[in-house]
């Protein structure tokens, strides 16, 4: 009886968390030829994309910000820089309640969704200066300066100290600041003629910029203050996952290329397809396969780790920045002012939604490069499981490798509760007379153990929790019962 329960409740629990997120998920698009706004997407439902936020980034409507670059930090909220001013904008995230009440009236004054059909209205919008989810302005120099020619603020990355770096493209320089907005550094790039056109950090600290316009890669290191780089077509960057041989993958917009490199600059690879045309945004996924969108064909072209060229898919038209989401979709944002919504699988479209202006965009929008750094550098139970479901069954589907993620989950789990009862015997503790005790032990071990893992979403702990209840039962028969007792805490 009591195997026929566990097995009912762990089918239903599955089912749950395979289709259930309490998690608040989203991503930040700018409206760079709309001037000067960004908008928040809610894509929790990724079949109904809505905008419930949008952002003035500049208080002077006559001068064309021309935002562009965008970094998502720790606590999501975004960091976006004016290509054609001297300004870098921190605006918090409305969903995650990051925004702050400064003038204390009990609301976030910002521009809402008020008629609730999905798109933020230019009657619904706030003024950059009441706007209160502008959490910080940062000014590189005296004053606000309008620069023009997008020789301002061109790129933009987080590291995982949750500290910026964020590049003058005229100047020349990249500076480190701190999330408060604080200056810690400047690295001057003038002796390597490079203009940061685009950045990232790996999840070594290492940080790569673009230098498009010299064709030039560039590696600063924060630990030595070593700048090595290489001459090579670059445009777009992404990370590698986490036991991939290369350490960075990036676009070569004019030669129509695909190139990955280690961490030495060395080539991995670099391959030429026709295809390729006018190449901007790419991202790779947990695997290693590679999206890179064509702006010249509106196609998302897909290659496998290797370099391989698999295959090209429709999206929207002129698309310029590709994201993988919190729940691995794949978002493409585009200059037709549409944002579309793929399945990872087979990059088919699941939703779109066309608001703003010419979404100019191929840097981290939906949080994604800071979540790979974590995942590096913080093993997760989901990161180990998925990756022996590639190791072992070779499946990069996500109904795969979440079916072999309970599967190793339920083994660990039981030599975890054989274990526990081990020990409860040895050290004299009658389980059955000591129900709140073993509970309590149970519950805040693994809530702790998944704390620590980096594994700290509260659905999948209190799954996890009964499982190892529901093997502890099976393995003795004696304490079937601390599960009711669960629910009581």
């Amino acid at each position: 009886m009591n195997i026929k329960i566990l097995i009912l409740t762990t089918l239903f629990l599955f089912v749950i968390c395979n289709n259930v997120s309490a998690d608040y998920v989203y991503a930040f698009v700018p409206n760079s030829n709309e001037g000067n706004s960004i908008s928040e997407l809610n894509i929790t439902n990724i079949t109904r994309i809505s905008e419930i936020t949008r952002h003035y980034t500049h208080n002077v409507s006559r001068q064309i910000a021309d935002p562009s670059r965008t970094a998502i930090d720790l606590n999501g909220n975004v960091w976006i820089g004016n290509r054609n001013l001297n300004t870098l904008i921190k605006i918090g995230n409305y969903g995650l309640g990051k925004c702050v009440d400064k003038n204390n009236n009990g609301v976030i004054d910002t521009s809402k969704d008020l008629n609730n059909n999905g798109v933020i209205d230019t009657n619904e919008m706030v003024s950059f200066n009441d706007d209160e989810c502008i959490l910080k302005v940062v000014v590189f120099g005296n004053i606000i300066q309008y620069i023009g020619n997008r020789e301002g603020v061109r790129c933009v990355c987080v590291d995982k100290n949750n500290n910026i770096y964020a590049g003058m493209f005229g100047q020349k320089k990249v500076y480190y600041l701190s999330n408060e907005g604080y200056t810690l550094k400047e690295i001057d790039l003038t002796p390597y003629n490079c203009g940061p056109y685009g950045c990232l950090v790996d999840d070594e600290n290492n940080v790569w910029i673009s230098c498009e316009v010299n064709e030039r890669l560039v590696k600063y290191n924060p630990k030595t203050n070593n700048i090595s780089y290489i001459n090579t077509g670059v445009y777009a960057l992404s990370l590698t996952p986490k036991g991939d041989e290369g350490k960075i993958v990036f676009g070569d917009y004019s030669n129509r290329r695909v190139k990955k490199v280690y961490s030495n600059l060395s080539y991995v690879f670099d391959v030429y397809n026709a295809l390729l045309a006018d190449i901007r945004g790419i991202v790779t996924d947990r695997f290693g396969n590679i999206y890179v969108v064509s702006s010249y064909y509106s196609r998302i072209n897909k290659l496998d780790k290797y370099g391989n060229y698999i295959g090209n898919y429709p999206t929207c038209y002129t698309p310029t920045g590709i994201g993988i989401d919190k729940n691995e979709n794949i978002l493409v944002a585009c200059l037709n002012s549409c944002v579309y919504a793929h399945n990872i699988s087979n990059l088919n479209v699941i939703s779109s939604l066309c608001f703003g202006t010419g979404h100019y965009v191929y840097s981290d929008w939906t949080g994604y490069f800071i979540r790979s750094i974590e995942q590096k550098y913080n093993y997760t139970l989901r990161t180990i499981f998925c990756n022996s479901s590639a190791y072992f069954i070779g499946s990069d589907e996500e109904g795969g490798c979440l079916f072999f993620s309970y599967i190793l989950l339920a083994i660990v789990l039981s030599f975890v509760g054989v274990t526990l009862h081990y020990l409860s015997i040895n050290l004299g503790i009658e389980i059955h007379k000591s129900k709140h005790f073993l509970s309590a032990i149970i519950s805040v071990m693994i809530i702790s153990i998944l704390t620590f893992l980096g594994l700290i979403d509260i659905l999948t702990s209190i799954i996890v929790i009964f499982l190892i209840v529901g093997l502890l039962s099976i393995y003795k028969g004696v304490i079937w019962w601390n599960l009711k007792l669960l629910y009581q805490f």
